[in-house]
């Protein structure tokens, strides 16, 4: 009999795209709603209502003549058939107001925008905007010197003091900002603002790029200088000649600004001189997939790019997701949708995740026009896991007075065909020592599990062609209840290319419990642990007792 006992089982995490016998004993072969940190497989972070619905301050009337209302989004409804905005956020962010500290706004397809304050919701769209429409155009959204702006492709965008404001305003009320003037992106860096692929009365320009004069802080809107043709301001605009497709994005890295198209990055650099900014090649190998898909932690930038998810520092790039999980993700994400993708940091948690449509029908939330599955980074600790997501649009990072510390926000979208009754703002949470003091909301709970395939046990020195009988296991696991249970799946497969075992399942108590017997007989151990009811759980070790039997 051989002992086979494995621990530190979240020192690896989820490696898909490798064989399943080739992978170290502490990695998994597959897995869902799962994260992995401190040598542990947890189950991950959990959707949890962050805000309620409010009752908005004034109702409204559809063309018809029909009484309509808003929910907490902003989302019309009257209960009949002229409801159409379901799906209206598009974008959520965040700006740091100095009193309310990190505070949301969501910006919509319909082209209204709402923060949140205390979790009551407010509209700050312009006054100027007459509402509307199903663009889904996404937006992008930043903050300077007290302001901040969002931007969407086609409009103009809206600025707004985040202190002395109660609504943003067009930024046409800026000096030199035309109202034929629009951009795809507008950014962040030093005392500037960046806007980026930019679109001048009728004619887009794809790969310009263009700033404003440093902004002081809270100056009046009108001092926002855009004006490039004036001798007496640092405004100014450049076209990337030798870029091959069009500009995505950028995004600020400590001393430099980062700009991504698809195919390659730029770097744009403040040299104090009458040229203000220089431009030159970074890397031509990959971009970013689309907007809103890089997040900056410190000095580095995360990147979901075109080909493969990286991380950079402006010098040096490396994979993240090559070997590991690139070939999953980019077989079964919906390029038709990228620019519902995006990428979101947690900095609370050292999770970054990478959210993606998916055709994945195995997962929890199926055919959805939004993200539905994160593949979810461990900073800390160079793992991957990955999350069902219920048709989420967009995230930020809050501060709620329902929560000890700040949390991740996530919105999402209502999607009756996933049992999604409504659009909501989820706090993302981890079930156990979390930020926010709620439970998970029942529409969001799916199965957790990990699973490995294709053990072979070439640690002991058994030959390939053995047959082992799996009598027993020991897991670790921790739950917060002694009553929870999990199902532990022991199994086996006869043939190293196959992609399911042969299973039977046990549902364990690991409160007063301690082993799983098994008589499964094959070449290839298989196991697997799963929670379905939404509860915590850990996994970090395992026994499992086996008998070496004849080879044929």
């Amino acid at each position: 009999m051989v002992n086979l006992p494995l621990r530190n089982l979240g020192d690896a995490g989820i490696i898909t795209d490798r064989n399943a016998y080739d992978l170290p004993l502490t990695a998994f072969s597959d897995g869902l709603n799962v994260i992995f940190d401190e040598g542990k497989a947890v189950r991950a972070p959990a959707f949890k209502s962050l805000y309620s619905q409010v009752q908005s301050p004034a109702n409204w009337v559809w063309s018809d003549g029909s009484l309509g209302s808003w929910d907490s989004f902003g989302f019309a409804w009257n209960g009949g058939t002229a409801n159409t905005n379901d799906d209206n956020a598009r974008l959520m962010a965040s700006y740091n107001h100095p009193v309310n500290g990190s505070t949301l706004v969501v910006a919509n397809v319909d082209k209204s925008a709402f923060d949140y304050v205390g979790g009551t919701f407010a509209n700050v769209t312009p006054s100027a905007v007459s509402t509307g429409g199903t663009d889904t155009t996404p937006w992008t959204h930043t903050e300077l010197a007290g302001f901040s702006v969002l931007c969407r492709s086609g409009l103009t965008p809206y600025v707004r003091d985040i202190q002395g404001d109660t609504l943003y305003a067009l930024m046409t009320t800026a000096t030199g900002w035309a109202s034929t003037t629009y951009a795809k992106a507008i950014r962040s860096y030093k005392d500037f603002f960046v806007a980026l692929n930019v679109t001048k009365a009728g004619t887009t320009y794809d790969t310009m790029v263009k700033w404003s004069d440093p902004v002081q802080y809270r100056t009046s809107k009108s001092n926002i200088d855009w004006d490039e043709t004036s001798t007496t301001n640092s405004a100014g605009e450049n076209i990337i000649g030798n870029a091959r497709t069009a500009i995505e994005d950028g995004l600020a890295m400590g001393n430099v600004f980062i700009i991504y198209t698809q195919t390659e990055s730029i770097v744009m650099e403040f040299t104090g001189s009458s040229l203000i900014f220089s431009f030159r090649d970074l890397f031509h190998d990959d971009g970013v997939i689309a907007k809103n898909c890089i997040a900056a932690i410190g000095n580095t930038h995360y990147v979901f790019g075109y080909n493969d998810i990286y991380t950079h520092n402006g010098v040096q790039k490396q994979s993240l997701a090559d070997d590991r999980v690139r070939r999953k993700i980019y077989s079964e994400m919906d390029r038709s949708k990228a620019d519902k993708f995006f990428v979101t940091y947690d900095s609370m948690l050292d999770l970054v995740y990478f959210c993606y449509v998916s055709t994945d029908s195995s997962l929890g939330f199926t055919s959805t026009n939004y993200c539905n599955k994160a593949a979810v980074f461990n900073v800390r600790n160079n793992t991957w896991g990955f999350m069902d997501l219920p048709n989420i649009a967009g995230a930020a990072m809050t501060y709620s007075s329902s929560a000890t510390k700040d949390v991740l926000a996530m919105v999402g979208i209502k999607n009756t065909s996933n049992s999604l009754s409504d659009s909501r703002v989820y706090a993302v949470d981890l079930l156990r020592s979390g930020s926010v003091v709620t439970t998970p909301h029942s529409e969001t709970i799916k199965t957790s599990y990990v699973e490995r395939l294709g053990v072979d046990l070439d640690e002991t020195q058994a030959p390939l062609r053995s047959m082992k009988q799996l009598n027993s296991a020991v897991p670790q696991i921790g739950v917060t209840n002694n009553a929870h249970t999990v199902d532990i799946k022991l199994g086996f497969t006869d043939l190293p290319t196959a992609s399911t075992a042969t299973y039977t399942s046990t549902t364990f108590t690991p409160g007063s419990e301690y082993k799983v017997d098994a008589r499964a007989n094959g070449r290839l151990i298989a196991y697997k642990v799963e929670e379905t009811s939404g509860n915590y759980y850990n996994l970090s070790g395992i026994d499992f007792d086996i008998t070496m039997l004849s080879s044929r």
